[in-house]
């Protein structure tokens, strides 16, 4: 499939940006998006695509001029656009299935490093009480403060507490408690290893829980989703119509679906019923005797 639509690329060559842009006039972003949304999914709709484009390419070739004619509405420039924006599907699918797969490894990450950074917050909090002297107001105020254990966010603020509670024991001028924070190996470099941790998590957040709409590329995907499913459907209805005419034209496959938005919507013209005429009715005299 993929190397189909290379060939007729490389057929057809790059289409001028200004015939797709005359494709897209007039028509607003949330018609594409809806547009978009009533097409397959991605790769039924490229394989769709793939299979009705190369196959309605090839016929065409073959038609010598008269007769092609008779397929009013396709042109090599419609071809060189279908096959281009086909081609740019199938590259965001790619990047989009990366992405997918970069997310479930940060997912995959974000449990591990969310494991490991509750037993580092169970190891601090002793570390933090003996070093306070172990009296019971310190822990009753670790045990509030670090509490959730069950969030990336929750986990980033025990770190960021622990961290920061950390740095005011070093800061203080007792020497005990500055004697105890030395045997105990509460330094720059702890606190630091704590918002070290922390923002570990932060990006790992970040990377496994990107929304859809922040990720690079997804307005184009729809845009794209719509030509697509666009172009597809007007090819297989510029043969539909030709086969009117000359039936040993291929019958391509279409999806049927709502206007695209693309193109204003073609509506069948009916013609206004005529009204039945009255029968003329005869006049019966009677005859006079």
């Amino acid at each position: 499939m993929v190397e189909q639509l290379d060939d007729l690329y490389r057929t057809l060559g790059k289409p001028d940006a200004t015939l797709i842009a005359a494709l897209l006039d007039g028509t607003s972003e949330q018609q594409l998006l809806d547009r978009a949304a009533a097409a397959p999914a991605t790769p039924d709709l490229i394989q769709a695509a793939t299979a009705t484009i190369v196959r309605a390419f090839e016929h065409w070739q073959r038609l010598a001029g008269e007769k092609r004619k008779m397929l009013r509405g396709c042109s090599q420039h419609l071809f060189a656009v279908a096959v281009d924006q086909t081609r740019t599907l199938q590259h965001l699918h790619q990047q989009h299935l990366q992405r997918v797969a970069e997310e479930e490894e940060a997912k995959a990450q974000q449990r591990v490093a969310l494991d490991r950074a509750k037993h580092v917050c169970n190891q601090t909090k002793g570390i933090v009480m003996k070093v306070a002297g172990g009296r019971p107001s310190i822990q009753v105020t670790l045990d509030e403060k670090v509490a959730d254990t069950s969030t990336p966010y929750g986990m980033i603020c025990n770190l960021k507490f622990l961290a920061d509670t950390s740095r005011s024991l070093l800061q203080l001028p007792a020497p005990n408690i500055r004697g105890r924070a030395t045997l105990y190996g509460m330094d720059k470099g702890f606190v630091e290893s704590l918002e070290s941790l922390a923002e570990e998590l932060r990006l790992q957040e970040e990377k496994a829980n990107v929304r859809p709409s922040k990720l690079p590329g997804h307005q184009n995907a729809a845009r794209t989703r719509a030509l697509v499913f666009f172009l597809m459907n007007h090819i297989a209805d510029v043969f539909e119509g030709a086969r009117q005419i000359e039936p040993t034209t291929p019958e391509l496959r279409k999806t049927e679906t709502a206007p695209s938005g693309t193109t204003p919507a073609a509506r069948a013209i009916v013609a206004p019923a005529t009204a039945a005429r009255p029968v003329p009715q005869r006049l019966e005299i009677p005859r006079v005797k």
